[in-house]
């Protein structure tokens, strides 16, 4: 089967990361401890990479459906 014919999987909901994201920015700004702050960095760098991710895989089932759509 041609792969723009594979129906693609929805991707997960994304709100968990975001509010991740804007909790552990909050905390960011209050943290004085360096080796915390890069902590939080690098685990606000991977969420939102995550994002990304999941951004990319909704993009490709709109147009998968968009496109099939368009056909009838």
């Amino acid at each position: 089967m041609p792969e723009s014919l594979v129906k693609p999987n929805i991707p997960p909901d994304s709100c968990d990361h975001i509010d991740r994201v804007i909790e552990l920015s909050d905390k960011l700004v209050d943290e004085e401890d360096a080796e915390i702050r890069t902590g939080y960095g690098n685990i606000i760098k991977e969420e939102v990479e995550l994002m990304r991710t999941i951004n990319i895989q909704l993009r490709t089932a709109s147009k998968f459906w968009h496109d099939k759509h368009k056909k009838k």
